[in-house]
């Protein structure tokens, strides 16, 4: 399958709605980092948050692999 056929049905409608506008070719129609963070994605529960010292550790070994 296309993948972006499938995108959608594995993204929330805010989560598809950042990754398009993420992934716009027009560099002057692509979403700034500073504009990204103001999107409903990164409003809605649960919030993101900062990495646990576990999840920098786990993920420190997987990159060495």
């Amino acid at each position: 399958e296309c993948v972006l056929m499938i995108i959608p049905r594995v993204l929330s409608p805010v989560a598809l709605d950042l990754a398009e506008r993420l992934l716009t070719y027009d560099p002057t129609k692509r979403a700034s980092a500073d504009e990204a963070l103001e999107l409903p994605y990164f409003k809605q529960e649960p919030l993101p948050e900062l990495p646990t010292a576990y999840a920098l550790h786990a993920l420190k070994a997987y990159s060495l692999q």
